[in-house]
């Protein structure tokens, strides 16, 4: 049986974790990120549904995400937070708040093509185009990604694989 000093044990546990994580080598922090430049065939980071569905069709799939907190947890019954997934990108939010990009994976998806200041970045972009773009120091980026903070303490990581962007995901701070 669990009980709520375990619970607390837990939490401590994971906040350590993931605080050593972002504090590693493994990836680089940078508040030059302005989400509000990044696109997606038109679409804006922040797009209502009827946007989203007119430039990609239908959803494959919508669904009440699991999010406890954060601007992606449901929190408010009456403006209930779903996401729409096309698979290899999905957004995430309602028709009052807007649906937020909440992951793009250029794996599942190789031909897909962001634009952030008319620069396009796509599975084919490396961390040298990426720190060229965002005006990063060199030095402050390693191996595994990007880690670019919001306002709300939440963030977008850049991820790579083989030097090459991989996706690109919203991450929520509890």
């Amino acid at each position: 049986m669990t009980t709520q000093s375990d619970s607390m044990y837990n939490k401590a546990s994971l906040f350590l974790l993931f605080s050593l994580f972002v504090g590693s080598s493994a990836f680089a922090q940078s508040q030059k990120l302005d989400i509000k430049k990044l696109t997606y065939q038109g679409l804006k980071y922040q797009s209502s549904q009827k946007q989203i569905e007119k430039t990609l069709g239908e959803a494959f799939r919508v669904y009440v995400p699991e999010e406890e907190c954060g601007v992606l947890a449901n929190k408010n019954p009456e403006a209930q937070i779903s996401t729409l997934d096309y698979g290899f990108i999905s957004f995430t939010g309602n028709e009052k708040t807007k649906f937020m990009l909440s992951e793009l994976n250029f794996l599942l998806n190789p031909k897909a093509v962001v634009v952030y200041e008319n620069s396009p970045i796509s599975n084919q972009t490396n961390k040298q185009e990426l720190i060229d773009l965002f005006g990063l120091d060199p030095e402050v980026v390693k191996e595994k990604g990007l880690f670019f903070w919001l306002e709300n303490k939440d963030a977008y990581v850049f991820q790579f694989e083989d030097e090459k962007l991989a996706r690109i995901s919203y991450w929520s701070s509890c």
